[in-house]
């Protein structure tokens, strides 16, 4: 008796749905299909939805993570493969650009809609998530646990070339771009191409001239805000980057970096003509030109040429010291 209940239940409900969604719309009303019609239409729906038939389905057609046509889609401009349009669209701004969401309080522009999310919470001044162990609050659950493995010392983003450790992916991903020389940041002005968005940001700006961020204390003006702030330190004789091997204090966390390689040995730049690494990619650099030749530095006064600027500097402090040893006056064309 309770199974033709439930039977009876599970037809009611068919034939409302149909009543409302079929192709007849309302006028497939239940005084309109009587008698053996009905129960002939009732028995059609009921065995194509069988349950045994639907798990077969499932089972003969595992989910596979392609596209509509079966097929994983491909960026066209670095090769990267996505599973579906979205994912493939979301990518894509990486190499355009775009940036469809704007917050309408203060007209800043984001490439994807959590971002702006995140984002509003700075208007509103909601900060839901905080740190137990310093009380420290952020707008969003992921970056509270990258924040927090500054408290326990959790890396779990090791490179697999250096074995160099970090806390958050973003970083991971920028340091990888060291081994691969990959740089997918283009500037449109130039052509130069970089390895961090933030790094072309404040290089497109020497193409504008622009200096947006001014100190206050003796007027100078810089391209970005970290430049600022570090700029300040000099004022104000702050050194709150401290060295755990030797003690040594720095300004910046750049600077404690490449000077804590100096204890560890690590040397990730190598030159490929000799094999001969270094701690910093612009002694790589200058390195490298002794054995391209080239000398981009010129003596505006004899014109003799430097392959670094140390150098021209050195060489130029001469004219300083003794100025008649190099230079002959002759006083006829001042007459």
């Amino acid at each position: 008796i309770q199974d033709i209940s439930k039977k009876g239940k599970l037809q009611k409900t068919l034939m409302e749905k149909l009543r409302k969604d079929g192709p007849l719309g309302p006028a497939l009303g239940s005084e309109n299909l009587r008698g053996t019609k009905k129960e002939h239409l009732s028995g059609e729906i009921l065995k194509k939805s069988s349950p045994k038939e639907k798990d077969s389905r499932q089972r003969s057609t595992p989910a596979k993570k392609t596209n509509s046509k079966g097929r994983n889609l491909e960026c066209s401009i670095c090769g990267k493969t996505l599973y579906n349009h979205l994912s493939l669209t979301r990518h894509q701004r990486t190499h355009t650009g775009e940036k469809p969401y704007n917050c309408k309080e203060c007209g800043k522009a984001f490439s994807y809609r959590s971002s702006l999310k995140k984002h509003l919470m700075s208007h509103t001044g909601k900060s839901p998530f905080e740190c137990n162990e310093c009380g420290k609050t952020f707008y969003d659950r992921l970056t509270l646990t990258e924040h927090q493995r500054t408290h326990t010392g959790e890396k779990p983003f090791k490179c697999n070339e250096c074995g160099k450790a970090f806390f958050v992916r973003s970083s991971f991903t920028r340091h990888r771009r060291i081994h691969t020389g990959e740089s997918p940041y283009e500037c449109t002005e130039c052509g130069k191409s970089f390895s961090q968005k933030s790094i072309l940001a404040r290089h497109k700006l020497t193409h504008t001239g622009e200096r947006p961020y001014e100190c206050k204390g003796c007027g100078k003006a810089l391209f970005d805000r970290s430049s600022l702030i570090r700029h300040r330190r000099a004022h104000t004789g702050e050194t709150p980057f401290e060295c755990n091997e030797c003690g040594k204090v720095f300004f910046d966390r750049s600077s404690l970096n490449q000077h804590q390689k100096i204890h560890s040995g690590d040397k990730p730049y190598e030159c490929t003509e000799c094999g001969k690494a270094f701690l910093q990619k612009r002694r790589l650099t200058q390195h490298q030109r002794v054995h391209t030749g080239e000398k981009p530095y010129e003596c505006s006064v004899c014109g003799k040429v430097f392959s670094c600027k140390s150098s021209i500097i050195q060489h130029q402090r001469r004219y300083a010291r003794q100025p008649s040893e190099y230079f002959h006056w002759d006083a006829s064309y001042l007459i």
